[in-house]
């Protein structure tokens, strides 16, 4: 039984690794990728100023192409594909709905994820979703607080100083 284990998960390693494509990098447009980055995170902050991208995994119909698109945060802007076919770039964008995304646990474990680091800035809500649907401010010990509240995603920020440093679900 050992050996029939062993044999089949040999089987699998040889075929996974040999049996795909190579795995490439290219820009959003379908150009080669040529900058330096050697992970995604890299490529992420060579692409977008603070890396403020959203990795999505293309859902294509063949099933037999790995298809990944980095977007720009909150918008359907495709910044760069990794792929092993060259001709699923346009499918595996088109795939992408922003929409989906938008009212989805993944933006707001995005949204987490870019507070913490610090890196939602006003200016760059403003670039991605623009203009909030209310804004309003109020103070906290002397220290200015402002809220935007966009409807159409059922989020509101709070920003101190021109970065977010919260949100709130509304409904």
């Amino acid at each position: 039984m050992r050996k029939l284990i062993t044999l089949l998960f040999t089987i699998f390693f040889l075929n996974f690794s040999f049996g795909q494509n190579k795995l490439k990098f290219y820009m959003g447009d379908g150009t080669e990728y040529s900058g330096t980055g050697k992970n995604i995170n890299q490529l992420n902050n060579e692409v977008e100023e603070h890396g403020r991208v959203y990795t999505y995994d293309a859902d294509l119909k063949d099933g037999n192409s790995m298809t990944m698109v980095g977007f720009k945060l909150f918008t359907n802007e495709p910044l760069w594909v990794l792929t092993d076919d060259k001709s699923s770039i346009q499918e595996g964008i088109d795939s992408y709905n922003i929409d989906d995304f938008l009212s989805s646990y993944q933006c707001e474990m995005e949204i987490e994820k870019f507070i913490e680091k610090g890196s939602l800035t006003d200016i760059f809500i403003l670039e991605t979703l623009g203009q909030p649907n209310k804004k309003s401010k109020y103070y906290d010990q002397d220290i200015q607080i402002d809220l935007w509240t966009y409807r159409d995603i059922g989020t509101t920020f709070s920003f101190r100083k021109g970065i977010v440093k919260s949100y709130t679900k509304t409904e």
